[in-house]
């Protein structure tokens, strides 16, 4: 009898040992569960938030694209009023748009209506300047020192200068975007024979120069102009230029035109040197084979050699 009683109690404890075991499995497939459910939801909240940010971005370009828009519609709208409705009263576009700007209907009034009004005014304005000049030609009609004689004869002294200003080659004479201090003369011309430089420091050679390709070749220490560039604090940015000219001399033969290599300063503030000769700025100097350059204080010597 009492070994059935065990029996029975050990069959029941296995059983509540496997229904433990049981519940330990299905609770933790549930928390599995639960967390592969939390992860997914996680996954969908930051899909959501990323399309959010992304059709904000996508409002935020299409608002600043719309108000671009408004502000090109509004400043042609002032440039097209400003060329219809300016007159003499108004003398820059700035001051037209000021006293435009100064009225508190601009914005709530049509632009037709804007323009009407604008009109009719611009009519009265010459209306009012039309009866003004009739009335001062009326009263100074007898008048032999007027104001309208007066400046006719001003006009009738002031004779026309048509010398040259420059400004057709301001912007053409530019390299680099550098404004350039030299202009080459009509007579330049690219050597028919070799030209070298040679650089010396003290007795020691550094370099050698062919200067025979083109009919110009500037030295200085802005390198967006310098053919040669020359590197001492005391040169200026556009110092000197080497040009070769085609000039004519008397030969036995006759009169022979030659290219010959000339020196000009370009208004430098140390100067330029032919053989230890200061020359003048703003001219041109003859240079000779074996003649010897020195630019500001600079120790480097350029001998200028024929082949």
């Amino acid at each position: 009898m009492y070994r059935h009683k065990d029996l029975v109690t050990s069959k029941s404890s296995n059983l509540d040992r496997s229904l433990n075991r049981s519940r330990e499995r299905g609770r933790e497939r549930d928390g599995d569960g639960d967390r592969e459910r939390e992860r997914s939801r996680e996954r969908g909240r930051e899909r959501y938030r990323e399309r959010s940010r992304e059709r904000g971005r996508e409002k935020s370009k299409e608002l600043g694209r719309e108000r671009g828009r408004e502000r090109n519609e509004y400043s042609l709208k002032n440039d097209i009023q400003y060329k219809e409705f300016s007159d003499r009263n108004y003398k820059s576009k700035d001051e037209f748009l000021n006293k435009l700007n100064h009225k508190d209907d601009f914005k709530e009034k049509g632009y037709l209506e804007q323009k009407k009004e604008y009109s009719n005014q611009n009519e009265y304005n010459k209306s009012k300047r039309s009866k003004d000049s009739l009335l001062n030609t009326q009263d100074h009609s007898h008048s032999p020192s007027s104001e309208t004689e007066k400046q006719e004869k001003n006009s009738a002294d002031i004779k026309p200068n048509f010398e040259l200003s420059g400004k057709l080659a301001f912007d053409t004479n530019k390299v680099n975007g550098a404004l350039l201090k030299y202009n080459e003369p009509p007579e330049a011309r690219v050597p028919q024979h070799k030209w070298r430089i040679y650089v010396f420091k003290g007795k020691d050679q550094i370099d050698m120069l062919k200067v025979h390709r083109s009919s110009a070749y500037m030295f200085g220490r802005d390198r967006r102009t310098a053919d040669i560039p020359v590197d001492h604090p005391s040169c200026s940015g556009q110092h000197s230029v080497l040009q070769y000219r085609q000039v004519t001399e008397d030969t036995s033969v006759g009169p022979t035109i030659v290219i010959r290599p000339y020196i000009i300063d370009l208004d430098s503030t140390n100067g330029t040197f032919v053989n230890s000769n200061k020359i003048p700025a703003q001219r041109f100097v003859q240079l000779l084979p074996q003649d010897v350059i020195k630019f500001g204080f600079s120790t480097r010597e350029y001998v200028l050699i024929q082949e």
